[in-house]
């Protein structure tokens, strides 16, 4: 028969720790429209490819669509949740079998990077320094992969990339990161601080302004001394 399978590049969506996501092909020109597909994983490090855990991953294929022509087409798609280790860097083959095939066609994708979005669980916080100068700290949480970027700037002054070094969470499986800016006197405000992550399209950006440094005055009741008659008084 000469209505083979015409099966596109492999695509998946933006592979979140913890949420459902999926990997999809498109295939048109068959006829009929009797296909079978098979999904088969590579863990990282791994020699070989197997066949998905259908506990874990879930094959799909939408409901075949008869073309102008009269052959069909459709969508053939892996769902499951990424965690880590297990998917971290795996690659995955789908595999299409059709009777007008002598041999399957197979799409390779991979390996696939996982990402978690970094969290400000808290404000940015301020400290002073013995010399009169304020500490800025910032504090990221639960990213992944560890590789970040964090940018201070402050008025006119050029950018200062801080190289922070990422340290393992509490969770075992992502991230934390502090990264401290020193503004020497006088201060100089807005303080812009900015971070660039794989999981992020365009990097967040936060502003500080004077208004944000925790030092108010404390001002006490007024008083004053006996007020006496053409007398200096205070």
């Amino acid at each position: 028969l000469p209505w083979h399978p015409h099966i596109e590049e492999l695509n998946s969506s933006d592979l979140k720790l913890n949420t459902e996501s999926k990997i999809q092909v498109k295939i048109s020109g068959y006829f009929p429209e009797d296909l079978t597909v098979e999904w088969y994983k590579k863990k990282m490090g791994a020699d070989r490819f197997l066949t998905v855990d259908n506990n874990k991953y879930k094959s799909e294929i939408s409901e075949h669509q008869r073309q102008s022509d009269n052959t069909y087409s459709c969508t053939a798609s892996l769902l499951f949740t990424p965690t880590l280790p297990e998917d971290q860097r795996s690659e995955f083959i789908c595999r299409v079998l059709h009777l007008s095939l002598v041999k399957d066609i197979q799409r390779r994708i991979g390996p696939l990077q996982i990402t978690v979005a970094p969290q400000m669980i808290e404000p940015v916080r301020f400290s002073l320094g013995d010399s009169g100068e304020v500490k800025c700290s910032l504090t990221l949480k639960r990213f992944y992969p560890p590789d970040i970027k964090i940018r201070w700037s402050s008025g006119e002054s050029q950018t200062k990339i801080m190289d922070s070094q990422p340290a393992q969470s509490a969770d075992g499986e992502t991230f934390d990161v502090t990264s401290v800016c020193t503004m020497p006197r006088p201060l100089c405000f807005p303080v812009y601080v900015t971070w660039e992550h794989q999981s992020v399209k365009e990097p967040p950006s936060i502003i500080l302004n004077s208004s944000d440094l925790p030092w108010h005055p404390h001002i006490e009741e007024l008083n004053s001394s006996d007020l006496k008659l053409n007398t200096e008084s205070k």
